[in-house]
């Protein structure tokens, strides 16, 4: 990866394992104590968009994928993935250069991915706004 941080052994199997198998709802990733290595924090098989923005702490990094299941307007059941990239204004410099410089080589690596998202603040991860951009297409 750019930053030099690699991706831990088990974080491209925990993701296959929620895209392809839907066995999780959510999948939280963060850094590791040396900032290098991206590590799975938790993979979550059953929780709410609720659960997972709860979890993301105020003053610190993560890395996200949630399982969006929604309805189109004909009645079509759609699940998505959408990667949330977090990184609060309140957390420490060099936590922020890491992830923002991870980031882009994260995203190669998840196949499926239908959206990214970058967020300073829960605001910006508005529920209704994100299935917004899913079901119409959503953007890269």
């Amino acid at each position: 990866m750019t930053s030099g941080v690699t991706l831990g052994e088990n974080v491209l199997s925990t993701y296959d394992d929620c895209q392809l198998r839907h066995k999780y709802k959510f999948i939280l990733f963060k850094l590791n104590d040396n900032k290098t290595q991206i590590v799975v924090e938790d993979a979550v098989t059953e929780g709410s968009y609720e659960d997972l923005l709860a979890r993301l702490p105020e003053d610190d990094g993560r890395f996200a994928v949630y399982d969006f299941q929604y309805f189109t307007a004909d009645g079509g059941e759609r699940n998505k993935l959408v990667l949330i990239a977090w990184v609060p204004d309140t957390a420490k410099i060099k936590v922020k250069m890491v992830y923002a410089s991870s980031k882009e080589n994260l995203k190669k690596e998840l196949n499926g991915i239908h959206l990214h998202v970058q967020a300073t603040d829960k605001d910006e991860l508005d529920k209704d706004d994100i299935l917004s951009k899913l079901s119409a297409g959503g953007s890269k």
